[in-house]
């Protein structure tokens, strides 16, 4: 037993020091490069122009990273990405995740109905227990902003609904990497 659990810390190092090495040497240059055809849906900037596709510009490069390996790997389905990044490498998401994360972030514009932007603020505070929703800011962080988890802050308003009125929406979890 002692074997295993030393075999499987030692591995799990080896897989955290790889991911550790492909996040040190993303090149926004190259990404620029790669993110060429991203443009028509997202924007020449990564801030979309069509609340269809959400926003890259300033978006966590550790999570951008791991969506586009997800959807690269079958593990995210994704229509509207059929075949943009079939061909990625892992440092090939990175380095387009990097690019985008170096972005300014867009600014976002809350909608001017009073009550709606309060019940949306102690939403994002507090969640809703009664109806099953967690804090927002519990994955997303006090700011919108995340951390390893997608930023907020800035995200077009039907791009924000995919996570909110997906059936398994809040039992989604993104694995620490």
């Amino acid at each position: 037993m002692r074997k295993l659990l030393a075999s499987l810390a030692i591995t799990m190092g080896a897989v955290g020091t790889a991911h550790a090495d492909l996040e040190a040497d993303a090149d926004a240059a190259a990404g620029r490069d790669k993110a060429a055809a991203c443009a028509a849906c997202h924007g020449q900037e990564g801030i979309s122009p069509s609340g269809a596709f959400p926003n890259l510009a300033g978006q966590q490069a550790s999570y951008m990273a791991k969506q586009i390996m997800d959807i690269r790997d079958g593990n995210r389905v994704v229509p509207e990405m059929a075949g943009q990044v079939d061909n990625f490498s892992d440092q090939d998401a990175w380095d387009v995740a990097r690019f985008y994360a170096d972005k300014d972030a867009a600014l976002g514009q809350a909608d001017p109905d009073e009550l709606l932007v309060e019940r949306g603020r102690e939403l994002y505070r507090a969640g809703d227990m009664a109806k099953g929703i967690p804090a927002c800011a519990a994955c997303h962080t006090p700011t919108g902003r995340g951390h390893r988890q997608c930023r907020l802050s800035g995200a077009l308003r039907p791009a924000s609904r995919v996570h909110r009125d997906h059936p398994a929406g809040f039992r989604r979890r993104q694995p620490r990497q």
